[in-house]
């Protein structure tokens, strides 16, 4: 059983989808090793707090994956005609990316805001390209990393590792009810396929309750 083609991470030929947990209170399903505070974390966006800081959180915007950047730019035709007057600038000069060791990232402001970012009426930073998406203007939702937030994969050979990354504007985020995992529904299947994701599901209770049950006897 393999995830669907346009999944951006590869998994070997002879995966099953099974999933297992170790002795470190992670749980491995299929090749993607899924942290302990991944599973037990509680996540949803709280824009009012937050104010969409997730959209400036450095120099450079975010790393592209492979194949990433000719999707954008499939879409830019279409997507500039609604985009903000700045970042049609940034388009028209051919500075919506920038590169960095060979790797391409998104582009930033001076002030750190992504250049594919822009403020609603309440003051909220909210990405442009995922509102054209969901409007059914352009196919590229937004890179998948963005999409991931708070979530990181990293590759280990044939593995990956997925894991949280914590950061002090997402602080209101973590008091939701909402499972991690389960907000993140959309960003994973897209990462890893339907299969991948059913099989996460079903492996979530019992690894939760096993998790629970060790950090309450601090093992």
């Amino acid at each position: 059983m393999r995830s669907n083609q346009n999944s951006p991470w590869d998994r070997p030929a002879d995966w099953d989808g099974a999933s297992e947990s170790n002795p470190d209170g992670d749980v491995l399903v299929g090749n993607v090793l899924v942290e302990e505070d991944v599973l037990l974390a509680r996540f949803a966006c709280d824009l009012e707090t937050c104010l969409g800081g997730c959209c400036e959180l450095g120099r450079f915007g975010v790393r592209l994956l492979a194949g990433e950047d000719s999707a954008l730019e499939s879409d830019l035709p279409t997507f500039r005609r609604s985009a903000t007057p700045e970042t049609q600038a940034r388009i028209e000069e051919g500075t919506q990316l920038d590169e960095l060791d060979g790797d391409l990232y998104l582009g930033a402001f001076p002030d750190h805001r992504c250049v594919f970012s822009s403020v609603d009426d309440e003051g909220v930073l909210g990405c442009q390209l995922e509102r054209s998406h969901r409007a059914g203007l352009t196919e590229f939702i937004k890179p998948l990393t963005c999409h991931l937030f708070p979530l990181s994969v990293e590759d280990k050979g044939e593995s990956q590792v997925l894991s949280l990354i914590r950061h002090p504007t997402c602080d209101a985020a973590y008091l939701s009810g909402t499972g991690l995992l389960e907000f993140s529904r959309e960003p994973l299947i897209r990462a890893f396929g339907h299969d991948w994701y059913t099989e996460l599901l079903e492996a979530l209770p019992a690894a939760r309750q096993e998790t629970r049950a060790r950090r309450r006897l601090n093992l």
